[in-house]
C-alpha cells in the first residue's frame, strides 16, 4: 500500500477513535466514577508503554529531560484527560465534543501569548479578486468536498488509481489557478 494512503488511513483511524472517546467514555461513566475511569486510563496506558518498552531498544535520556518529560506527561495526559473525563461526567458527549473543537483556538492563543507567535495573516479580497475567485471556488471546491465525502463514506475506493484520478481532475478544474490566485493575494498583502 502507498505510504501516503497508509498515513491518511492512520490519521483517519486516530480521528475516528478520538471521536468515539466521548460517547464511549460517557457510557463507561454510567458504571464507574470519573476518578475510576481516569485512573484506569492512566494505569492502563502506563502498563502498555512499559510492556512495549520491553521490545524497544534502550535510549539514554538525560535526567533533566526526564523531569521535563514527567511534567509534560503530567500536564498533557493526567490533568488534560482527567479534567476531560470529569467534565464529560457532568455533560453530554455532544457538548463535550463541541468544547473539544475549541482546542486549536486555545492553542493559537497560548502560542501567541507564551511563545510570542504571530497570529495568522488575514486576507481581505478586493471586489475584482472576489469575482475571480468565485467560479474557481465553486467548481474546484465542490468537486473536492464531494470527492472527500465519497472517500470517507466508502463510495469511492481509496487506491492509487482513484488518487491519481482525483489529482488529475483537480488540475483540470483549476488547482494551479487557485494556487496562483492565493499567491498573488499573499504577495499583495505583504507590500
Amino acid at each position: 500500500m502507498n505510504k501516503n494512503i497508509q498515513g491518511h488511513l492512520f490519521a483517519l483511524t486516530a480521528n475516528i477513535l478520538w471521536g468515539l472517546m466521548a460517547p464511549v467514555g460517557k457510557s463507561a461513566l454510567v458504571e464507574f466514577s470519573a476518578l475510576s475511569v481516569t485512573t484506569f486510563r492512566m494505569v492502563g496506558a502506563a502498563a502498555c508503554f512499559w510492556l512495549l518498552s520491553l521490545f524497544c531498544k534502550r535510549e539514554q535520556v538525560d535526567h533533566r529531560d526526564m523531569l521535563k518529560i514527567f511534567f509534560a506527561s503530567l500536564f498533557a495526559l493526567v490533568f488534560n484527560q482527567g479534567v476531560y473525563i470529569f467534565g464529560l461526567s457532568m455533560t453530554s458527549p455532544i457538548d463535550a465534543s463541541i468544547v473539544t473543537t475549541t482546542l486549536p483556538i486555545v492553542t493559537m492563543i497560548v502560542a501567541a501569548v507564551y511563545l510570542k507567535e504571530p497570529f495568522p495573516t488575514t486576507y481581505t479580497l478586493t471586489l475584482e479578486e472576489s469575482a475571480e475567485l468565485r467560479p474557481l471556488q465553486s467548481d474546484l471546491g465542490r468537486y473536492v468536498d464531494e470527492s472527500l465525502a465519497r472517500f470517507v463514506l466508502g463510495e469511492t475506493d481509496l487506491n492509487d488509481d482513484t488518487i491519481a484520478e482525483f489529482r488529475q481532475t483537480i488540475r483540470e478544474k483549476g488547482m494551479q489557478e487557485m494556487i496562483d490566485f492565493w499567491q498573488r493575494v499573499a504577495l499583495r498583502t505583504q507590500e
